[in-house]
């Protein structure tokens, strides 16, 4: 099973990083959630879906900008958020500096509301 499938409160964190934060899911897939809209793969967007996760271990110190240039690897090839497939608990997000982002909480339990 592919799920569970993330959304808003879902919570990420970077192993180059030190501080955990909230994944930003913004409406615009008009998919909602229970609580709140739903993720899909093109939710990887740094500053705007994917914020900076403290100090970063490559960059000696530096702060932990992410620098994600792909969508999330791999969501659901069976539900689609929008016109994507749907983030889930299983997906990864690569940073160029050599940095692996991974969901760690994927959000409230959550029922589709159409």
């Amino acid at each position: 099973m592919a799920g569970p499938f993330v959304g808003m409160g879902a919570l990420i964190m970077c192993d180059k990083g030190v501080v955990p934060l909230p994944l930003v899911v913004t409406p615009q897939n008009r998919v909602m959630g229970t609580a709140g809209p739903l993720a899909n793969i093109m939710d990887f967007i740094p500053m705007n879906n994917i914020k900076p996760f403290g100090i970063c271990a490559v960059l000696g110190g530096l702060p932990c900008v992410p620098a994600i240039v792909a969508p999330w690897i791999v969501g659901c090839p069976i539900v689609h958020v929008g016109p994507m497939p749907a983030l889930t608990m299983q997906s990864q997000a690569m940073c160029a500096l050599g940095g692996q982002v991974k969901i760690l909480f994927p959000g409230p339990p959550t029922t589709v509301i159409p």
